[in-house]
């Protein structure tokens, strides 16, 4: 792999989708999203769940753009946030989760990727790993547009 190319941090947690089902990734009271998927304004995203119950979430953030990797999912979405203090951190209607902040270079603007698999599937019982899971990759980045690499729910 080429220098930068590997998360900075990277971590995982059994999360739940709470009477919301959703989670937040910078400051509350992100917009709600509009594709089903997410929505960022400013400093802040809001992503959907398909559940209120748990789900498998993953967070890597990384010094540069790392490589589009679709295969094995659902929905690849791609959004700008901007981080004002550099320590954008993923949390839920309840509070921060315990994930490292995504944010590795300050202050600025950042790319938040967002994938998913799994929405549609029924929800499990414990102690059964949940099928819905979502990997957010975020890096540094200007841009503002919204791409959709991807887009498979039934």
């Amino acid at each position: 792999m080429s220098p930068g190319s590997e998360p900075v941090k990277e971590g995982t947690e059994l999360a739940s989708g709470g009477e919301s089902g959703s989670y937040l990734v910078g400051d509350v009271g992100g917009a709600a999203p509009t594709d089903g998927l997410v929505e960022a304004a400013g400093g802040s995203a809001t992503v959907s769940t398909g559940t209120q119950g748990d789900f498998c979430l993953t967070v890597r953030a990384y010094r540069k753009r790392p490589p589009l990797a679709l295969k094995g999912w659902d929905r690849v979405v791609e959004v700008g946030i901007e981080s004002p203090d550099g320590r954008l951190r993923v949390g839920s209607d309840t509070g921060p989760m315990a994930l490292p902040a995504v944010t590795v270079s300050g202050p600025g603007s950042y790319r938040l990727r967002v994938y998913v698999r799994g929405r549609d599937e029924p929800e499990t019982i414990s102690p059964e790993l949940p099928a819905e899971r979502h990997l957010l990759v975020v890096f540094p980045g200007r841009s503002k547009e919204r791409k959709v690499f991807k887009d498979e729910e039934r």
